[in-house]
């Protein structure tokens, strides 16, 4: 979409005052490069006093696809949707943020608002992710957001930090050819299989709320819209770091490694192992180890309670073993390795059976980037020593898929 489609200011929505006491801890914004096309966030573009709401920034710099180099995220802005209604609110998604469901049915048209993006939050400063990935296993260069809005990372009472996502709140820069809506279908879809799978004890990302709209949005036949809330500690993903490799950005690359490793594996890997002759660049291996690990407990859940993800690009392929990105999803009805849940898979790579092999895939995507920080030259080809490290990491995936699965069957 060009440009020349959009207007040359950019109107914000409104910051609420009351409802949601969240606080906002936006280390992920405030320690990673950002999108230099607007380097300043929106809300802190409006002069003091001004109630307008307009910003002098062309609508296109949020809305209007096109590349972005040298950064981790750009400022996004969600659109305004008509007639926003509270359908559904997880109690159990609610209280990982410190909020209870009687916070949103209090005065469900500002909950509404709210969680639809017609609203802002204060302290929300949003933005989209921006990432690449392998796509039924060919490179898909940039890919990103397109249909997500991130209102920020909200600080818990007990210390945990959760991104809240808006998943159909409109165009970022990374919305190519797509509108970036979500119709009820999937959005329902994808509220319910989160917190049915957390109930089921597979990790997943979690859900909040389900805003329906009376936006009309063109699939294959016209459907109304609709806005899902959705939880995690993290939406990074494997192609997160595979897109600044693909481009040599090597510095860019190892900020968001060292932001993962010091924000989600603190506890696990900030201190060098014992034997790390590498020069602290181990910590990188070791990072691949726990992303095995978690992964493959992740999928040996997934084939324990029958189910198929049926997109497991890299972009969908969370860096915590995270269940993420539901959408054509499928439990089975009765044992069939070769089911297959996504109709625009007639070959079968994602089929049920698949799935552990298609995650060490990409796995080995996720390899090659991480493998580049290990050492002083990350231009320079990997040592024997690194690269039997990598191996090492990598082919432990099957032992411990085994033995997670062993574990669940035997329940």
């Amino acid at each position: 979409m060009s440009g020349s489609s959009f207007s040359k200011t950019t109107k914000l929505p409104p910051t609420t005052t009351t409802g949601f006491p969240l606080h906002f801890d936006n280390s992920f914004t405030n320690d990673l490069p950002g999108d230099l096309l607007v380097p300043t966030a929106p809300y802190d573009m409006l002069p003091a006093g001004d109630d307008s709401g307009e910003i002098p920034v062309p609508q296109s710099k949020f809305r209007a696809s096109r590349q972005v180099r040298g950064a981790l995220w750009s400022w996004a802005v969600p659109i305004e949707h008509e007639n926003p209604q509270l359908v559904g609110v997880s109690s159990s998604g609610a209280q990982l943020i410190g909020l209870k469901s009687e916070d949103f049915w209090r005065d469900p048209q500002l909950a509404a608002a709210v969680w639809s993006g017609n609203q802002r939050l204060p302290g929300s400063h949003p933005w989209a992710h921006c990432y690449g990935g392998h796509q039924f296993g060919v490179w898909a260069d940039q890919l990103g957001d397109g249909r997500a809005i991130s209102l920020g990372q909200v600080l818990n009472n007990t210390g945990d930090v959760w991104e809240v996502q808006l998943k159909g709140a409109g165009r970022t820069p990374y919305s190519r050819f797509a509108d970036g809506y979500a119709v009820r279908r999937s959005s329902i879809r994808e509220y319910l299989a989160a917190e049915h799978m957390n109930a089921l004890g597979v990790p997943t990302s979690r859900s909040l709320t389900l805003v329906f709209t009376d936006r009309v949005v063109e699939r294959e036949e016209p459907e109304l819209g609709a806005i899902v809330t959705r939880l995690a500690p993290s939406w990074v993903r494997f192609g997160s770091f595979e897109l600044p490799a693909s481009r040599g950005d090597f510095n860019l690359l190892r900020k968001l490694a060292d932001y993962v490793i010091h924000h989600h594996y603190y506890s696990e890997l900030i201190q060098p192992a014992a034997d790390d002759k590498s020069g602290g660049g181990g910590v990188y291996i070791r990072l691949l180890q726990v992303v095995v690990e978690r992964t493959a407990a992740m999928v040996a859940a997934w084939q324990a309670v029958g189910f198929c993800h049926g997109v497991m690009n890299t972009d969908n392929m969370s860096i915590l073993g995270l269940t993420i990105d539901y959408g054509p999803y499928a439990f089975l009805d009765a044992y069939d390795p070769d089911f297959i849940c996504n109709h625009s898979d007639p070959a079968g790579r994602y089929a049920f059976r698949e799935q552990p092999h298609v995650a060490l895939w990409n796995l080995v995507r996720l390899a090659g980037p991480l493998s580049r920080l290990v050492g002083q030259d990350p231009e320079e080809d990997a040592s024997s020593e690194t690269l039997e490290a990598v191996t090492k990491a990598l082919n432990s995936f099957g032992s411990e898929y085994s033995r997670k699965y062993a574990e669940l069957m035997r329940r």
